[in-house]
């Protein structure tokens, strides 16, 4: 009679004879404090401070595992701005960041670059619009007027609203975000190095 096995069992025979490589293991352990930290700071529960005395706690590849968990996390708030209001935690990643640095100063004084950078990428976006939305209040204007002819109600249409307008403007802001996001790569390679971060 076959004998049945239990799914345990199964496991344990597929698994016989591979190694668990525990530097490994040990790394994402640390990658994962890393994170655990910079999400606690990020949240406001602890400060830089804090972050910094947690890093000098390790040492040799256990320090370089946690401050790359930490820097991807505190890195992750460093993207294109939807609008004015990144600032807050735009600010508190470069704090983090600086925490995790040997090179604070280097670290704030490219987060000062960065929002400059951010604050014209936002006035670029505002002065498409602005400029779309003028070249677009003919064509607007026409659709409102058909639509008041068919329905005998005035009716104002949103530009954002308009699929012509939509389409025109995600084409013009792709070729500017474009340009905007390889300067940003540079950057946050340069960020990497300051934190003697690998790729």
């Amino acid at each position: 009679m076959a004998e049945i096995k239990s799914a345990l069992e199964i496991a344990l025979a597929r698994t016989e004879g591979m190694e668990v490589d525990k530097d490994k293991m040990m790394e994402k352990e640390f990658k994962i404090s890393g994170r655990r930290a910079a999400l606690s700071f990020l949240d406001g529960k602890t400060e830089a401070d804090e972050l910094k005395k947690a890093i000098k706690k390790e040492k040799g590849k256990a320090r370089k595992s946690f401050t790359a968990g930490a820097a991807g996390s505190l890195m992750s708030l460093i993207k294109l701005p939807l609008d004015s209001e990144y600032k807050s935690s735009f600010k508190r990643a470069a704090e983090g960041l600086a925490a995790l640095s040997d090179h604070p100063k280097d670290i704030i004084q490219m987060f000062e670059q960065l929002s400059q950078f951010f604050d014209q990428y936002l006035e670029n976006r505002d002065q498409l619009l602005n400029q779309l939305t003028l070249q677009f209040q003919p064509i607007l204007q026409q659709k409102e007027e058909a639509l008041y002819a068919q329905t005998g109600s005035k009716i104002k249409i949103d530009p954002m609203d308009d699929p012509d307008f939509q389409k025109a403007f995600s084409q013009n802001m792709e070729n500017i975000s474009k340009n905007y996001t390889e300067a940003l790569t540079q950057a946050k390679g340069q960020l990497k190095e300051f934190l003697a971060l690998e790729d």
